[in-house]
């Protein structure tokens, strides 16, 4: 993010409220990331989905505000579109699997 900052021609003042705007969303996104990966872990009823869904939209806030390429709008695109009945499967038996290991 600083290296973008830096090649760009904007007065200092700018460029803080920039890297300021990113930083929050950067870390804002670290955070949903991270409550996802927990309650993944945990294997909790709350939806992941939507906790990562929130961590995907703080990670195209903080790239949009850096001023790079949105990467993170391909991520959100696969979380948002509805699984297929194999996918769903797939991910039941892997669920499966991993409380059987866990046991």
């Amino acid at each position: 993010m600083n290296t973008v900052l830096r090649s760009r021609a904007w007065d200092t003042a700018a460029l803080e409220e920039i890297m300021h705007a990113a930083h929050a969303a950067a870390t804002e996104a670290e955070r949903f990331a991270t409550y996802t990966a927990e309650e993944s872990a945990a294997g909790s009823g709350r939806s992941l989905r939507a906790l990562g869904a929130r961590a995907i939209d703080h990670a195209k806030q903080a790239q949009i505000a850096a001023g790079v390429d949105c990467t993170a709008a391909g991520l959100a695109r696969l979380i948002e579109r509805v699984r297929t009945v194999a996918e769903l499967r797939e991910a039941q038996h892997a669920e499966r699997e991993r409380e059987a290991a866990s046991h």
